[in-house]
């Protein structure tokens, strides 16, 4: 009697924990901490009857019938044109965020991989993450959602999708599509942020889309700050649209570094980050452009581009000389492989100026040796100066100041006694006579050969 009344007690304290609002249901709740160990028991006396092994179980771990129902539906009303119900279709009931529908996130493949670890039969057992049942329709439903979502002009989700799409699958058959969508998504985004380059940089294939950006739009000052809320344009991202555009266009020079629009993505990012003064990232993506890319057409505005940012980036004869030597180099370079180019003279001119900036650079030191007042060193730089810069003022006054210095250091008595003071390296070198016959002794190739003994 006591324990009918215990079992009853208990199953009335069950179905009360079970209806509480913490619970999701009577089943999650109460009457589970009942039902568990009949369950387990069962589970230990179905796995022991069946002992069929010809059916490969990973059938459970793939797509199912639902899902494979609304994914042929949605497709359909893709083909269709209806997109909004496509869409609905594809992503999460209860909408709750990324959270969708098909899973699309590494969930299920890491429970799957949990049930190999469990049952070898579920996969291959030397490399058990090859196979993945759903991962075919994860794939294809989420390139059908960035589509349906890039059709209805929500191109931040879109962006998102797309992303995705080529971070989980790499090796995604969708690649060359999901490329020309983020490529046409980052276009738009710097449109309609007034940006030059990007109604210039226009591939083959790519369009941008229809939609006009919002005339309200900021510019200016403005449109630097992510920060500031985009309220008017739905198109739009709600902040930072300039960063996400490049970050659009990143993605596909990273995800497709091999495909038709990579060279485009990078020239694109190049020019809204020189429109924005930023010069150090211009110049390293750039460099990435003529290295990954020597057949790109966008090879030889990179060339003088380059040069143009590296000139810009040196700071003066007291800081380093690099950026001026690479752009001397990056100028020559673009002269030597396109003669007819267009900036010829241009690219003269600032070769010219990059004599003068290297000569104005060992001035420096001539006036620093100046101040010390140590006339021999002052005459060494001087003679570099009439013999690298020729064409140069500094050459004139190197050569004034060198009579200034007295007749020693203008007939350049001086410096040939320091040269031999030291011991010249390019001095003959003295002939030593030999005995005759010796190996030592030079051969004088005028004279006839001896005869053989």
């Amino acid at each position: 009697m006591e324990s009918k009344v215990e079992r009853t007690a208990i199953l009335l304290a069950a179905c009360l924990l079970g209806c509480t609002p913490g619970c999701r249901s009577l089943e999650v709740g109460g009457l589970d901490l009942v039902t568990a160990p009949v369950n387990r028991s069962l589970a230990v006396m179905k796995s022991a009857v069946s002992t069929d092994t010809s059916q490969h179980p990973e059938a459970e771990s793939g797509p199912t019938a639902v899902e494979l129902a609304r994914f042929e539906q949605a497709t359909r009303l893709t083909e269709e044109g209806k997109h909004g119900e496509a869409e609905t279709l594809l992503v999460d009931l209860k909408n709750k965020g990324y959270a969708r529908f098909f899973d699309f996130s590494s969930r299920r493949r890491k429970s799957f991989v949990k049930k190999i670890d469990k049952d070898p039969r579920l996969g291959d057992t030397l490399n058990p993450h090859l196979l993945d049942p759903g991962a075919a329709l994860r794939e294809d439903a989420l390139f059908l959602l960035a589509e349906n979502q890039f059709q209805l002009k929500k191109f931040a989700p879109a962006q998102d999708n797309f992303t995705a799409l080529m971070t989980e699958f790499p090796s995604t058959r969708h690649i060359d599509r999901a490329t020309q969508r983020l490529f046409e998504i980052g276009r738009y985004w710097l449109d309609s942020q007034h940006f030059s380059a990007a109604s210039t940089i226009r591939p083959a294939g790519a369009i941008v889309p229809a939609a006009g950006s919002d005339p309200s739009t900021t510019q200016g000052w403005l449109m630097t700050m992510p920060i500031l809320p985009n309220v008017t344009d739905p198109t739009r991202p709600l902040f930072d649209t300039k960063g996400r555009a490049l970050q659009a266009l990143k993605s596909i020079w990273l995800n497709d570094p091999t495909g038709h629009l990579a060279d485009d993505a990078l020239m694109l990012s190049a020019a809204i980050h020189l429109e924005q003064k930023n010069r150090r990232e211009a110049d390293r993506i750039l460099t990435n452009l003529r290295k990954l890319y020597p057949d790109s057409p966008y090879l030889e505005p990179a060339f003088l581009l380059g040069s143009h940012v590296r000139l810009l980036s040196y700071q003066g004869s007291e800081y380093d000389q690099t950026p001026l030597e690479e752009s001397a180099q990056l100028k020559r370079s673009t002269l030597g492989l396109y003669p007819g180019i267009k900036e010829k003279s241009r690219l003269e001119t600032e070769l010219k100026d990059i004599e003068n900036a290297r000569a104005d650079r060992e001035w420096q030191r001539v006036e620093f040796y100046r101040k010390k007042n140590l006339p021999n060193a002052m005459a060494i730089h001087l003679t570099q100066i009439l013999a690298r810069f020729p064409g140069t003022g500094h050459a004139k006054r190197a050569q004034a100041m060198l009579r200034q210095l007295g007749p020693g250091y203008a007939n350049g008595k001086w410096l040939a006694q320091e040269v031999q003071s030291v011991g010249n390296p390019l001095a003959k070198p003295v002939s030593t006579k030999t005995p005759s016959g010796s190996l030592n002794e030079p051969v004088d190739a005028k004279a006839p050969f001896p005869p053989k003994s």
